[in-house]
């Protein structure tokens, strides 16, 4: 009978897993497997180790073994020795109460996959140097190891070996590998697009127009400056005429107007006179004509024509100022 604070023994926990204890001790057990961790713990380690007895394939003597018995028992008997050898040996013959009667078992109880024929099998040896065999496993290899020197053998093999492979340098990039990398992504990246043939050629043709004109350019602000006056000049003039008109008290708009419209006419009829003999008859010609004549017909559309070029002048100059001519200044500025 255990104390309550002693902790109960192996005989006590196999009866209990084989349903051989009395009713009153039973409901004794139960409650101290409640109440104690240890106890429950090493009632489950033998729960497993007797799972896996059970899955054991059953063994059973050969045919001949009971005459083999006998023939062995009559040569000790004719041979009369003075002390008969057992034929078990002496470590079963330890109670049934010492945990020494199923260690005898270990080699084989490993269950299936942990033995290969008398020894531990290459995964089993390769899982106990990982680290990686559970916990029952582990404690039966262990065992097995301490009384089999060919599978120590084979252990020390594996052992070395991975040893061997730890040792060898691991494979990795070169110093340089990112850069390369990323220098061939940049340059794909700068790839350009395929073209069509017909594209192609037109783009060509326009490079080769916006180099050829541009060496008639202005290479210079300066240059850029001058041609923004020459291109003013329309502007200056007209200003001049508005500034002679408002100035001068002989000639009024009316006047001007006047003498606007003879040059036109003139300008009109010339310009009509040999525009009519080259495309007389043409719908060009005749929508040229028709033009001419209506502009002749009203001064204030011819006037209003005028003015709009004036005020395309003055906006072409201020954009040409903004955009070739500030930039510099400003920069020169800060310099």
């Amino acid at each position: 009978m255990n104390t309550p604070n002693a902790h109960l023994d192996s005989d006590t926990l196999q009866g209990y897993l084989e349903g051989e204890l009395p009713e009153a001790r039973l409901a004794t057990v139960e409650a101290h497997l409640a109440g104690c961790p240890r106890c429950a713990a090493e009632l489950e380690g033998w729960q497993v180790l007797m799972s896996e007895l059970d899955d054991l394939p059953a063994l059973a003597p050969s045919m001949t073994f009971g005459d083999r018995v006998m023939a062995g028992i009559r040569t000790a008997e004719g041979s009369a020795p003075e002390s008969v050898p057992a034929l078990v040996p002496e470590r079963a013959k330890a109670p049934s109460s010492s945990p020494a009667w199923w260690r005898r078992l270990l080699p084989w109880s490993g269950g299936r996959g942990v033995m290969e024929g008398d020894h531990l099998a290459p995964g089993i040896l390769q899982d106990l140097l990982d680290g990686a065999l559970p916990g029952q496993r582990l404690v039966l290899a262990r065992e097995h190891l301490n009384q089999c020197t060919h599978c120590r053998g084979e252990m020390a093999e594996w052992e070395s070996l991975f040893t061997t492979l730890e040792a060898i340098p691991h494979l990795g990039p070169s110093p340089g590998f990112a850069d390369r990398v990323m220098a061939a992504h940049a340059a794909a990246a700068r790839t350009p697009a395929p073209v069509p043939a017909g594209l192609e050629r037109v783009l060509d043709w326009a490079d080769k127009a916006a180099r050829a004109g541009g060496r008639f350019l202005p290479a210079t602000p300066r240059s850029w400056g001058l041609l923004g006056a020459l291109a003013a000049i329309p502007s200056l003039a007209l200003v001049a005429a508005v500034g002679a008109v408002v100035a001068h008290p002989l000639v009024s708009w009316g006047a001007l107007a006047t003498f606007l419209r003879w040059r036109v006419g003139d300008w009109v009829g010339t310009g009509g006179a040999w525009v009519s003999q080259q495309l007389l008859g043409t719908p060009l010609a005749t929508t040229l004509w028709d033009a001419a004549a209506a502009l002749a017909a009203a001064p204030g559309a011819a006037l209003a024509l005028v003015m709009g070029a004036w005020t395309l002048s003055v906006a072409a100059a201020w954009i040409l100022y903004r955009n070739v001519l500030a930039p510099p200044l400003q920069v020169s500025r800060h310099e």
